[in-house]
């Protein structure tokens, strides 16, 4: 019987012709080579597909068409996907070193139901501004619960690696803030069976959708997190964090 693919990577990409490739080498490049790489492009036309291309021969699955939006395009990546374990890491996001999947898949993380870390924050550039949870001023820890994502995203999702069995399809009724709610539901459906990796797991490139719409962002978010913890408790929340804050 063929050994199971332990980790499936998607890359969801949309006209990054500057980015791509930065985030494809960041895959190819890890030391651990368990790995099945899967990119879906939304029809680019600035030359993205070309460069995705050019890797074709180390890449499992490439799906180049038109979608509804970024977690139309996530599900497809889910639906393509084979691995144990599922991780998100889109264009212009990238590994924090070259040995981050090998640390994590020589131990007995493996046996987690998922898997989460630190996220490196960088700029178009590349240069390091911070860790995430320095610059929201949320520590991580061992112990962490899915209610304790209550103030919003504890962790990026490109530092989240989980159960593919577990993992739903994003909600699509979210434009910009589906991945929090796919988190939530991630870890609300895990045996409280997880690793936290002291490790950063990934660099994240500010600049992306949520940034660039970031008040819709902020109000989706809400609704999102209403859905999950309740309207009251999410406001007190909310102005926790603000006064946290000022």
């Amino acid at each position: 019987m063929e050994q199971q693919t332990k980790i499936s990577i998607i890359t969801i990409v949309y006209n990054r012709i500057h980015d791509i490739k930065h985030t494809i080498e960041s895959v190819l490049g890890q030391e651990f080579k368990d790995i099945e790489y899967i990119i879906i492009d939304g029809a680019s036309t600035d030359g993205t597909i070309k460069i995705i291309n050019t890797y074709k021969d180390k890449i499992q699955k490439i799906i180049s068409e038109k979608d509804v939006g970024i977690y139309d395009a996530m599900n497809k990546g889910l639906k393509n996907a084979t691995g144990e374990f599922v991780l998100f890491m889109n264009a212009g996001d990238s590994f924090f070193d070259k040995n981050v999947l090998k640390n994590i898949f020589s131990s007995e993380k493996i046996h987690a139901d998922f898997i989460y870390g630190d996220t490196m924050f960088v700029d178009m550039q590349e240069k390091e501004i911070g860790l995430m949870s320095n610059i929201r001023k949320r520590k991580l820890h061992s112990n962490l619960t899915w209610k304790e994502m209550n103030h919003g995203m504890m962790f990026c999702h490109q530092s989240f690696i989980v159960k593919r069995k577990i993992a739903p399809f994003y909600n699509l009724k979210y434009k910009l803030s589906a991945d929090i709610d796919w988190i939530i539901q991630c870890m609300k459906n895990s045996n409280s069976n997880y690793y936290y990796d002291k490790t950063p797991i990934a660099n994240f490139q500010i600049g992306g959708a949520s940034i660039q719409n970031q008040r819709a962002s902020l109000i989706e978010r809400f609704q999102v997190l209403a859905n999950h913890f309740g309207y009251i408790n999410t406001i007190i929340s909310h102005i926790k964090i603000a006064l946290k804050f000022n």
